[in-house]
């Protein structure tokens, strides 16, 4: 967007600066070409603004909030996919594939269902034949398990003789036969049946990821996993002007030897898109029992899935970080987490956290190892409530009291980062925000409550910290030198009356729209 040179906007009302710490509040900001330059009585003397924006009764201003756990591009197409969230059962799935999908005849994609709250006969592929000889291919709510149907199979040429890939499984009945569920690493027998990604798809995708997420008040995220189309259409859309997120990219461990040969370190960029790091896994998911424990699942067989990246650890870290490359490791169940943390424990020269992806199940023993601040704890808190029967249900209750110790791993001092993990989770942070708050679902039990956030420990994990873990510390504050980026929420998310299951996002304020007016 093009902008005229000095042009001014001042905002009035009660907003937090994001120093989280001291809950520093102030009650004016006065913005130049989109960057904050004074605050409180200094912005309201600061002369007559081209605009003036005066947040309206009971609402408060925050830092836009980061979502520093997200699949950007894949969340921009899930919103074009048909929407299994809820469905509870087969009969309900294909009523919904039915009523949702569009004509043709290439492949119907959809994503959602969780076996965590089935009823009835669990997934196969011949409850979605009834479809037709249409390929059918679905996303579990996890993304890390796809259901498929028998033409989708037939089409992949999987049958009863494809073995297991390394780091995946294929679901087989009594009689060895593929029952059409697909886990981890397994899905890429199926890569060539989903609909092509063409570079004007992907833009279109992630502009559509954008749009709702500038409309839930976040205006910063890190995206996991994104491939190189993904990345040169961010590229492209900042050259334009029309990237208004910021957007840390870590591009999958298996970029990382193009990554070094071109020179390229965490931090390359501006402070529009810029290089995070790189993304590994150590384990699947907890929905698709694939997360590496320690002990058995109760109800399935076995301890879940190490990944083939799990045994190259220490070489490719050592690689890593003589790169000054950062890694994010996917790391859920708790031998994959102590496992993780016990190879990033060790000392390092990189100058940012490295990171931990989800840390889900983390027992008290490996929180005692946790390398304090050097470390980052990326979490999800929705997937907190989201998973609440879930961990009840193939962990216990004993264990799942493990899951998400976050006020143990704050004492410690490490810094952790709140995202959604979206599409696998709705990107709501307000969502999160309750979870991280409440450990619970209205109305419901609280998990752990002794490991509950206040709101303002809460929102530091949702904009001051991602910003400081990524080495732009300005980009996570309302304060003079950082580029505006002010959500307003219906309510002060501090004040104890608030009622943080019914705050809602206002308005966004982003630095292009106060440039360009």
């Amino acid at each position: 967007m093009a902008a005229s040179r000095g042009r001014t906007l001042r905002v009035r009302g009660r907003i937090y600066t994001g120093d989280w710490e001291g809950e520093a509040v102030t009650h004016a900001l006065w913005v130049e070409d989109g960057v904050v330059r004074a605050t409180g009585d200094e912005a309201l003397a600061a002369g007559r603004p081209d605009e003036a924006r005066d947040l309206g009764p009971g609402e408060c201003g925050v830092p836009g909030f980061w979502d520093s756990h997200i699949h950007l591009a894949d969340y921009g197409f899930a919103l074009g996919e048909v929407d299994l969230e809820g469905a509870e059962s087969a009969d309900a799935v294909v009523e919904r594939l039915r009523a949702e999908a569009g004509p043709g005849d290439g492949t119907l994609v959809g994503r959602g269902w969780m076996v965590g709250r089935w009823r009835g006969p669990m997934p196969h592929r011949r409850q979605l034949d009834v479809l037709g000889d249409r390929p059918v291919l679905l996303w579990n709510h996890d993304h890390h398990s796809v259901w498929a149907n028998t033409a989708a199979l037939k089409r992949a040429g999987i049958d009863a003789r494809v073995p297991d890939p390394a780091g995946g499984r294929v679901e087989r009945d009594d009689d060895g036969e593929p029952t059409g569920i697909l886990r981890d690493d397994a899905v890429d027998l199926v890569r060539d049946l989903w609909p092509a990604r063409t570079p004007e798809a992907v833009e279109a995708a992630l502009r559509r990821a954008q749009q709702a997420l500038l409309s839930l008040g976040v205006t910063a995220v890190c995206t996991m996993q994104e491939g190189a189309e993904a990345v040169r259409a961010l590229a492209r859309l900042r050259d334009r002007g029309e990237l208004l997120l910021r957007v840390a990219v870590y591009p999958p461990v298996e970029a990382m030897d193009g990554l070094i040969g071109a020179g390229l370190a965490t931090g390359f960029g501006d402070d529009r898109l810029w290089l995070g790091g790189v993304k590994a896994f150590m384990d699947g998911a907890l929905g698709s029992q694939t997360a590496w424990m320690r002990s058995p699942y109760r109800e399935v067989e076995g301890t879940g899935l190490a990944m083939p990246f799990a045994a190259a650890l220490p070489e490719v870290l050592g690689r890593l970080r003589r790169a000054d490359l950062r890694l994010a490791l996917h790391a859920i169940g708790d031998r994959a987490v102590a496992e993780a943390v016990t190879a990033l424990a060790a000392p390092g020269s990189l100058a940012l956290p490295e990171r931990i992806e989800h840390a889900q199940l983390v027992p008290p023993d490996v929180v005692a190892r946790w390398p304090g601040a050097r470390l980052a704890a990326s979490m999800q808190p929705v997937h907190l409530t989201d998973d609440l029967e879930l961990m009840a249900r193939f962990w216990g209750e004993e264990r799942a009291r493990h899951a998400f110790p976050l006020r143990s791993l704050r004492a410690l001092g490490v810094l952790l980062l709140f995202g959604s993990d979206a599409p696998v989770s709705d990107p709501d942070p307000l969502k999160g925000l309750w979870a991280a708050v409440e450990r619970r679902r209205p109305g419901g039990a609280a998990l752990a409550p002794e490991e509950a956030l206040t709101p303002a420990e809460a929102l530091r994990a949702y904009a001051a910290a991602p910003a400081a873990a990524e080495g732009r510390p300005h980009l996570g504050r309302l304060t003079p030198g950082s580029p505006l980026a002010l959500t307003v929420l219906s309510a002060d998310p501090l004040a104890p009356q608030t009622d943080l299951s019914r705050l809602r996002v206002t308005a966004v304020l982003t630095a292009e729209a106060a440039a360009a007016g």
